[in-house]
């Protein structure tokens, strides 16, 4: 109230309270004296104040929208020659970079070594080497591979056909030994669908995820396994009831795995904070009118002090302001401390009414 009067309660006159007062005694609390005796007794266990470089993580539960099926992608010779090796039969499972088949084209090596020719020229024209390195292009060598050549005289005799992306062969058009063109299909992969799973985050964590972020996906139907995915869309809805905004994250997978509808546990992991001020989790104290840590001063004396938290990091928190890098702080038994503490405040409060 801000009336002078009595009190409608105990009927104690109401005295004006100066601007600041409260505040005061908030911020500077009384000190705890305990004899070491209790310490060991109570187990106080202090950590001290650290400068860290915390990850940003949330551990969010999300639900899988859809199963959206990969392209289909045609896998071409790109030379002439005759395959060598096939590591690979139609329906298998593959990697992107897989080795699916191996070529011998002697027009390709033959290629190399002219090239190979022209270097050892004192008085070739570029536009001669150009277009030497243009046709090495056109049979499927690599920027890699010509440099090498160009460096060390490597020959690449074979030729890879390597898998672009993962997914599964499902056309597997020639067998060892056969003869084919640069324009022949050789296989067909149809690469790895993705999952499509939306996550809920809160408001204060919405504003440092973006699209792109990695994330990490768990399902109760494959125990142990995990699925690496990405951020695609930031900040679709807010849900008014849960006060949580509506991302979507997709995952690749094999079809099959993720069914719409079901629930997933999903860790999306931002940019990481250099050179945070931190404490472990176990040390703050949350109450509904602020935080706190128990600041330990050294022999058996204690003193709780108002923080201002950040973002949580795993077991740390970022402490924004209210303690000093190098500071130890209770991270067990400080809720007893605190309590000596609120008590000795309030009789401290109660000591200076009377006296007035």
């Amino acid at each position: 109230m801000h009336e002078r009067g009595n009190c409608p309660v105990c009927g104690m006159d109401l005295v004006a309270r100066k601007s600041g007062e409260m505040e005061d005694a908030a911020a500077i609390r009384p000190v705890v004296s305990v004899s070491p005796g209790i310490v060991n007794s109570l187990g106080v266990r202090t950590s001290q104040v650290e400068r860290k470089t915390l990850l940003r993580q949330i551990r969010t539960a999300g639900h899988v929208l859809k199963y959206q099926r990969g392209r289909t992608r045609t896998l071409r010779a790109r030379v002439n020659g005759a395959v060598t090796a096939r590591h690979v039969a139609q329906g298998d499972t593959v990697s992107a970079g897989d080795v699916l088949l191996e070529v011998d084209s002697r027009e390709r090596v033959d290629a190399q070594t002219a090239h190979l020719g022209l270097l050892k020229q004192a008085d070739v024209a570029p536009d001669v080497l150009d277009r030497s390195r243009r046709l090495l292009r056109r049979l499927a060598l690599s920027s890699e591979e010509i440099r090498r050549l160009e460096d060390h005289g490597e020959v690449a005799e074979r030729f890879m056909i390597r898998a672009p992306r993962n997914g599964r062969i499902s056309v597997l058009s020639v067998e060892e030994g056969a003869s084919v063109s640069s324009n022949d299909v050789v296989i067909q992969l149809e690469e790895e669908g993705v999952a499509q799973v939306e996550v809920d985050v809160f408001r204060n964590q919405v504003a440092w995820i973006k699209a792109g972020d990695r994330a990490q996906l768990r399902l109760a139907n494959q125990p142990g396994k995990v699925w690496d995915g990405r951020v695609s869309v930031q900040g679709l809805d807010l849900r008014p009831r849960t006060r949580t905004y509506a991302l979507r994250a997709t995952f690749p997978m094999p079809e099959g795995i993720a069914l719409p509808d079901m629930f997933a546990d999903v860790v999306i992991f931002g940019a990481p904070v250099e050179d945070a001020l931190a404490v472990p989790r176990e040390a703050l104290i949350r109450t509904g009118r602020g935080n706190r840590v128990i600041r330990a001063l050294g022999d058996g004396r204690f003193q709780p002090v108002d923080v201002l938290p950040g973002m949580e990091s795993g077991e740390w928190v970022e402490i924004l302001s209210g303690v000093e890098e190098g500071e130890r702080v209770v991270t067990s038994a400080q809720f007893l401390i605190d309590s000596e503490s609120n008590l000795m405040a309030a009789l401290q409060r109660m000591a200076g009414d009377s006296g007035n």
